[in-house]
């Protein structure tokens, strides 16, 4: 999931007068393809019709090199799932309908930071109609809260049988992990109630020649009740400033729980060369061990308006170091996504590590054939010729406490 076309969506939306209550399709359906090695990304938008009642959307695709279940390339789930502190539901409903649709909701997870859910989607088409599932995800509890979608981790991944028989009936089925911003629960509640619904969606190859490639039509939805145990974060709270190349930075807080770690930071930095919001990247150690090292912070789809204040994620179990001794939060970097020029990262790729790259058209690069024997060596070289080309305010901000 690529914040800048979530951004881009949202924007759009607002152009196009779509009122706040409308619900805005924005879980993505996450594909695994792999063959390879590399993440692509496309933007999607919402547009108006006139006679057909349906959203048209351009859905994003997330290829993974492997494909390792519903908590996915999450190292925060992975932590609290081998700590056995997921809950099981394992609850089906049936949809029906002309694709015989059918959902299952398989665990939910809560903590100070995040509430997630994983389920299935699973169906059978003609092999004709070449179809593509996709849903979306709305979350309250029984206080009436709202939970906004957080961008991080989950898995997903799935598809569907191929038939040379164009009347066959071909399975499909989609895995999902949906996170939830759980800050906004100012409480420590032994558990919470909670209402899911997921909306259900599709494109047909019809539907695609009639309506361009972007085409979503709107299948129905689930909703599942249940309850699930919560547990409270380990909050550090300043603020406290830091400062460098002539920015103040401050840290407001720091909530630590199993799943997610959350860093309120606020600083005013001047605008980029090209706009887009700075990037930052930390580490993290205790009592001097390096904990993280170099990891680009994840800031808000939706950042708070007219505020310096944001906040900023990772998606690290690091609970296990809360009563360790001192902590250390260095603010290494403010990186500007995109000011590099594309021509010397690909020429510098070349040179440097022997590998080709290929810009993708709304910023990035994809690994080009040959495709690297080692893709983790290969990602490392393109982060730091990245980290060298793009325009960069050097820290460091350093922040230090303990938490009581």
């Amino acid at each position: 999931m690529d914040e800048r076309q979530l951004k881009r969506l949202l924007t759009e939306i607002a152009h196009e007068e779509i009122p706040d209550d409308m619900n805005v399709w924005h879980e993505i359906r996450q594909q695994v393809e792999t063959a390879n090695s590399r993440t692509t990304r496309r933007g999607f938008r919402l547009v108006r019709t006139g006679l057909l009642a349906a959203l048209f959307v351009l859905a994003t695709a997330v290829a993974y090199a492997v494909y390792q279940g519903l908590i996915g390339s999450d190292p925060g789930l992975d932590a609290v799932n081998q700590a056995n502190l997921v809950t099981t539901i394992e609850e089906t409903q049936e949809l029906g309908g002309d694709y015989d649709w059918a959902v299952t909701l398989h665990y939910a997870y809560a903590d100070a930071n995040r509430i997630t859910v994983g389920y299935t989607v699973t169906g059978a088409a003609p092999a004709r109609d070449q179809l593509r599932p996709f849903t979306n995800t709305l979350l309250r509890d029984s206080t009436g809260r709202q939970y906004t979608w957080l961008p991080v981790g989950g898995g997903g991944g799935g598809g569907g049988g191929g038939s040379s028989d164009p009347d066959a009936l071909v399975p499909f089925e989609d895995n999902i992990g949906a996170s939830f911003d759980a800050s906004i629960i100012d409480d420590a509640p032994e558990s919470l109630d909670l209402t899911l619904t997921i909306q259900l969606a599709y494109a047909t190859e019809d539907a695609r020649q009639e309506f361009g490639p972007d085409v979503m039509l709107p299948a129905g939805d689930v909703t599942f009740e249940f309850t699930v145990p919560f547990i409270a974060g380990h909050r550090y709270d300043g603020p406290q400033t830091a400062s460098a190349s002539a920015i103040d930075m401050t840290l407001q807080d720091v909530v630590v729980a199993p799943s997610l770690t959350r860093l309120d930071l606020c600083f005013a930095a001047p605008p980029s060369d090209n706009g887009k919001p700075w990037a930052a990247f930390a580490d993290v150690t205790v009592d001097g061990n390096v904990v993280v090292e170099d990891f680009q912070l994840l800031s808000p789809i939706v950042p708070v308006a007219d505020s310096d204040c944001q906040q900023y994620v990772m998606p690290l179990s690091l609970v296990e170091y809360v009563e360790s001794g001192e902590w250390t939060l260095t603010i290494a970097a403010l990186r500007a996504p995109d000011t590099e020029s594309p021509d010397t990262v690909i020429q510098r790729m070349r040179d440097e590590a022997g590998i080709n790259i290929t810009p993708l058209e709304d910023g990035g690069y994809m690994f080009s054939e040959p495709l690297p024997e080692d893709m983790t060596a290969a990602s490392a070289a393109l982060a730091d010729i990245l980290s060298e080309e793009q325009q960069t305010l050097e820290g460091p901000w350093v922040f230090q406490w303990r938490f009581e």
